[in-house]
């Protein structure tokens, strides 16, 4: 389901990604600046859309909190239904959003996630031309099963004949002694490089490392059985095992580790090596010049030159932050400082940096890197082109005055003479005669004032409801 949906998007960012290391003379490095460039461009109307959304939450948002004020100490439920069904109107005859502008911001992290899939599948997305996966699977698959059959060939992992290791006196025991021990060690070193082979074997996508006698089954793993789009991990290790060349890796460790070159020619032969135009046909993946590669995790790599790639994470996100808080629109909304701002200014960032050091290749960090830069940028640019308005004192006790001034609605209701059940409703009570307001009229009948169509008394509780010294009176 998910290769349904994402598929056809990895397929387009994957194309871009490979005109981008065409452009860039292969350099991988300088293809992900020239690919998040792309990306800002395209999000640049959404980043104009988010400015002035912002802006316009700037203008309203002292009005929002003139509202809060009004109903500042009351935490009853209906009050503060009230408050914010008031607050919704004054966002709706403002034309804007409580949420506006929150797209661009909700659209990076897919980004990243989409970016991702396509970084590990190198081959699929970068190559020039058509590389054939399954034909390179093959030959590091038959590179590993060489490697570890050329252990097992050797003997050397073999269990001593019996008596071999038996005590004998004198000077030649406790050389045949030392030698046993030798022999111990190297059986230990090899025994973990062999399980080390294996594993890597697994991470291919073997099912099964030995058979049913416990010995090693040769052979075993094929691309037949790999699907690489549902797998992209077997890739992207393929990948790392070509431009790393673990071949001559391999067979370098065997030799140091006494495995004797005629077991290593016959397992792992000369021919048994990846084309020189396939791997030519890889962007240089190489970070500043070093061993490592973009496709490397830091945490993997330990101490190297990757680990300024989450260092310059943590500052470029800190820096960003900050430039934010001082030219951006939802700054002028809160002069004191946005709620959370600890977690913003240093827990985002500090949990970006460790993403970046243990679970992202340094690929993925590196456009972290350029897209908070062009970001960075973005903002000077469109603070410029749209400054936040300043909201003058005049201009909120102007709303002051119309918040005063909104008038409560008048309803009419005509009932029977006779009919009392209304009879709470009554605006005040009328001894007689004329008010002398003139505004209602007198109705002797009924001995309440009557509201004119054209009243525009403002009337409220205090004005009809009866007070407790009112009531004393009347007992007196």
């Amino acid at each position: 389901m998910c290769n349904a949906i994402f598929g056809p998007i990895n397929t387009v960012f994957g194309y871009l990604l490979k005109f981008c290391c065409t452009i860039s003379g292969g350099y991988y490095i300088l293809a992900l600046f020239i690919f998040t460039l792309i990306i800002q461009i395209i999000l640049f109307p959404l980043g104009i859309k988010q400015q002035k959304a912002s802006i316009k939450m700037a203008k309203v948002k002292p009005k929002e909190m003139l509202i809060r004020e009004k109903y500042s100490g009351r935490t009853d439920r209906v009050t503060q239904q009230k408050m914010q069904m008031e607050i919704q109107e004054l966002y709706r005859s403002e034309g804007t959003s409580m949420f506006g502008g929150c797209l661009p911001l909700l659209i990076q992290l897919p980004i990243i996630l989409i970016l991702w899939n396509v970084i590990k599948m190198p081959m699929t997305y970068t190559a020039k031309g058509n590389v054939n996966t399954v034909t390179q699977y093959d030959i590091a698959a038959q590179i590993l099963d060489g490697a570890v059959a050329s252990i097992d060939d050797s003997g050397l992992l073999e269990t001593p004949a019996a008596g071999s290791s038996e005590a004998v006196s004198g000077e030649t025991s406790q050389t045949e002694t030392s030698a046993a021990q030798a022999d111990t060690e190297q059986q230990k070193k090899l025994s973990q490089i062999r399980e080390s082979y294996v594993n890597l074997i697994k991470s291919f996508g073997g099912n099964e490392s030995v058979n049913a006698e416990g010995r090693y089954k040769s052979g075993y793993i094929s691309a037949d059985n790999v699907n690489f789009k549902e797998n992209t991990n077997v890739e992207f290790a393929l990948v790392q095992f070509m431009i790393e060349d673990y071949r001559a890796q391999i067979i370098s460790e065997l030799e140091n580790n006494g495995i004797a070159r005629e077991y290593i020619e016959k397992n792992i032969p000369s021919s048994l090596d990846f084309d020189k135009e396939v791997i030519e046909s890889l962007p240089k993946f190489t970070f500043l010049g070093g061993r490592e590669t973009l496709l490397d995790t830091p945490k993997n790599r330990g101490f190297s030159l990757l680990l300024l790639i989450p260092l310059v994470i943590f500052v470029t996100s800190v820096l960003s932050f900050v430039i934010n808080q001082k030219l951006s629109p939802t700054a002028a909304m809160n002069p004191n400082g946005a709620g959370g701002g600890f977690l913003l200014k240093w827990g985002l960032p500090l949990f970006s940096t460790y993403l970046a050091w243990a679970t992202f290749p340094a690929a993925v960090g590196m456009y972290w890197i350029y897209r908070t830069v062009l970001q960075i940028g973005q903002t000077f640019l469109l603070s410029k082109k749209y400054p936040v308005p300043v909201v003058t004192e005049a201009e909120l006790e102007e709303y002051k005055k119309q918040m005063k001034a909104k008038k409560k609605k008048t309803i009419t209701i005509e009932v029977d003479e006779d009919d009392t059940s209304y009879d709470h409703l009554a605006v005040k009570k009328q001894s007689g005669g004329n008010s002398g307001n003139g505004s209602a009229s007198a109705d002797s009948s009924s001995g309440y004032d009557m509201l004119k169509a054209d009243d525009t008394e403002v009337r409220s509780k205090v004005d009809w409801a009866p007070l407790k010294e009112d009531d004393n009176n009347k007992k007196d």
